[in-house]
Order: C-alpha cells, then sequence, then structure tokens
C-alpha cells in the first residue's frame, strides 16, 4: 500500500470513529417505539464537584461526587430539560446523595414524586424548600446537619422524620410542614437529645421522641 493510500485509510478510519463516538453520546431515542432502549440522561454538572445521571428506566436520580450543589431559582437541572424539542419534566422516584455533598440546593427537588430520602451525614446545610411539595414519606437527617431552611421538607405526605443530628439543626420556617398545627407524626432524635430538641423553639412544635 502507498503511503498516499495509508494516510487515507488511517483519515477514513478516524472520521468514522469520532462519528459513531458522537451518535453514540447524541443518539436519539425514538418516543414512540416501544422497542427503542430507553436512555440514560447525563445532565451538567449540579455543584463545583457534583454530578447527576437520570435513568427514565427506574425513575432513579443518582448524584456523584462531592462538595455544595447549587442553589437554584425553580428547580434542579434534571426536572426540566428540552427533549425532542419540547420541555421534560422527568418523573424521579428515587434519590442517591453520596456521603461527601456538604449541601442541598434550594428547590433542588421540587415537586419530585420520591416517598424515601436519606440525607448523608457530610450533609451540613438543606436549601429552602428543597423537597417542598414532594411525595415524601420518610426522611433520615444524618448527624452532621446543622441548618435546615424553609419549607424544606414541605410534604403533606410525612410519616416519620429521623434526625441523628446530636445537636438540633437550625430551623427554618415550618421545615416539615405547610402550615401552623400540630402535625401527626413523630420525629426521631437521638435519646441523649431529646431535651434539647423539646426545648427548642422550632423543634419544640414537634412531637420529638428518643430513637430506640
Amino acid at each position: 500500500m502507498s503511503m498516499k493510500k495509508t494516510f487515507l485509510f488511517i483519515a477514513v478510519a478516524i472520521t468514522i470513529s469520532l462519528f459513531l463516538a458522537c451518535t453514540g453520546k447524541n443518539s436519539t431515542i425514538n418516543p414512540e417505539d416501544p422497542d427503542d432502549p430507553q436512555p440514560i440522561v447525563k445532565g451538567e454538572p449540579c455543584g463545583k464537584n457534583l454530578y447527576w445521571v437520570y435513568d427514565e428506566q427506574t425513575f432513579t436520580l443518582d448524584i456523584t461526587g462531592e462538595g455544595a450543589m447549587f442553589d437554584f431559582d425553580t428547580i434542579g437541572p434534571w426536572s426540566y430539560i428540552e427533549e425532542w424539542g419540547d420541555p421534560h419534566i422527568f418523573e424521579i422516584k428515587e434519590i442517591h446523595l453520596p456521603e461527601g455533598i456538604t449541601h442541598i440546593g434550594s428547590r433542588a427537588f421540587h415537586e419530585a414524586a420520591v416517598t424515601d430520602i436519606v440525607i448523608p451525614n457530610s450533609v451540613k446545610t438543606i436549601g429552602d424548600r428543597a423537597f417542598e411539595s414532594s411525595d415524601l414519606e420518610n426522611i433520615i437527617i444524618g448527624e452532621g446537619c446543622t441548618n435546615i431552611g424553609d419549607y424544606a421538607f414541605g410534604s403533606y405526605e410525612i410519616k416519620r422524620v429521623i434526625c441523628y443530628a446530636a445537636i438540633p439543626p437550625a430551623l427554618g420556617s415550618y421545615t416539615f410542614y405547610y402550615r401552623g398545627g400540630t402535625p401527626s407524626y413523630s420525629i426521631y432524635v437521638p435519646s441523649r437529645s431529646v431535651d434539647a430538641y423539646k426545648s427548642d423553639s422550632r423543634w419544640g412544635e414537634y412531637n420529638i421522641v428518643a430513637l430506640p
């Protein structure tokens, strides 16, 4: 094979490889064809060192990385995305947060269909309305939490809250419910911290129970 043909062959091979790589990353899935596999959708970073992946087959949102999540004006980037030319709202039924995340952004998971959430021990702050209008029933908050914003867990569906923080985190307004009144559910905290929670002006509005 001549040198000229060799270079031509290599150039064609590289072009084909690049084309396949690009089409593989940006392939179009026909939503009307049930035989098409559902894509795993990757979004942009949701924090300086945090990234997200949404799986449409399991309705699961996985956050990876560490550090603080961005705060959002309306909702996180995984909920409203241009898909096939129209706005597309992802239905999120499960959220996985990594040990290493330090802040959950304001309004990040607004209106998510998730019923259970585990906040890792590394999380220190939870932004305003982070889970507002969600379907949350069971909430577990790690021991590192120090501040929870207004309406952060605003859900009519809450049945149980567990908070492992020894020192009661600072609470915003209506953190676990929308309006005034006594909620029907209990909040479980470390037994050694029950008195501290009960004496706190915000936590004291809830039925505080010692963890078994």
